[in-house]
């Protein structure tokens, strides 16, 4: 029996048992309640009101000068149209302004739409940086784009996701106010679009013990590029944990500049992560 066969059984259970011990009405309520929170309440939940974006639009127009520039490495690889059009897409629309998109393509012969694509983009915004790289993996695709960044802040974003569109927003203002080397967000996996995501990750704030055991920093994660430089960027014999590698590194050199500094977490889910055959999700 699958688990999502086995919940539904056990979702049924429960709605026998409520209607004998507490009757219909009580279960009718009850069942309202989970479809709204099931299929209508994910929005409300992840995504900030539009009157909240424009608020930041405004608020970041007005003092955005005085925050950081994060720049987004993004290495391409054979990337689907669709999933890179929507990329691009959720990057152009943040409300705040100070980002850079570093976009390094490796895609083979077969795959010129890519850098197409992104040239188109570029020329329209120059804040979209794009170059064509020799494939290497992607611990060295992605220390070809740092090479490219101009930010203070480096981020790291895959070509197949999504940027929630208040992210450099708070990324940028968290960091201008701490003053931290090092933050990470909670993020979301979806399927189809982010306004309807499969399921939330919600991080507890530093916990060094469990960032030995497992990655849970993943994205969105920014950090500052003198960080970055000084531990050698990403390494290519950790190619599949490159991040987790690096995330360990860069609190390693944080530390030994400052003992008491540790990452910030920033309580809100600012990345969309794609659930695909090809993703790690």
């Amino acid at each position: 029996m699958s688990l999502e066969t086995k919940r539904i059984k056990e979702l049924f259970g429960y709605a026998r048992t409520l209607t004998k011990e507490q009757g219909v009405g009580v279960m009718a309520g009850r069942a309202v309640g989970f479809f709204k929170r099931r299929f209508f309440g994910k929005k409300a939940r992840y995504l900030p009101s539009k009157q909240t974006l424009e608020t930041q639009r405004a608020d970041a127009a007005a003092r955005a000068d005085g925050w950081p520039t994060i720049s987004i490495l993004t290495p391409l690889y054979n990337t689907p149209p669709q999933f890179l059009q929507q990329f691009l897409d959720s990057v152009q629309a943040q409300t705040a302004p100070n980002w850079q998109l570093v976009l390094v393509d490796a895609s083979d012969g077969a795959h010129p739409d890519v850098g197409e694509t992104v040239r188109t983009r570029a020329a329209q915004d120059k804040r979209i940086v794009y170059a064509k790289i020799e494939n290497k993996g992607i611990a060295a695709n992605t220390n070809e784009a740092a090479k490219l960044a101009a930010g203070e802040y480096l981020a790291l974003a895959d070509h197949d996701d999504m940027l929630a569109p208040h992210a450099v927003y708070c990324m940028s203002k968290a960091l201008a106010e701490s003053g931290a080397a090092f933050a990470y967000s909670d993020e979301a996996l979806f399927e189809k679009t982010p306004e309807h995501p499969r399921v939330g990750h919600f991080k507890p704030d530093y916990a060094p013990e469990y960032l030995m055991a497992v990655n849970y920093i993943c994205h969105l994660a920014v950090f500052k590029k003198s960080l970055f430089d000084a531990v050698g960027g990403e390494r290519q014999a950790c190619d599949g944990a490159q991040d987790h590698d690096l995330f360990l590194r860069l609190i390693d050199e944080m530390q030994r500049r400052d003992p008491a500094a540790k990452p910030l977490h920033i309580p809100q889910v600012l990345y969309y992560w794609r659930v695909h055959a090809a993703s790690t999700s």
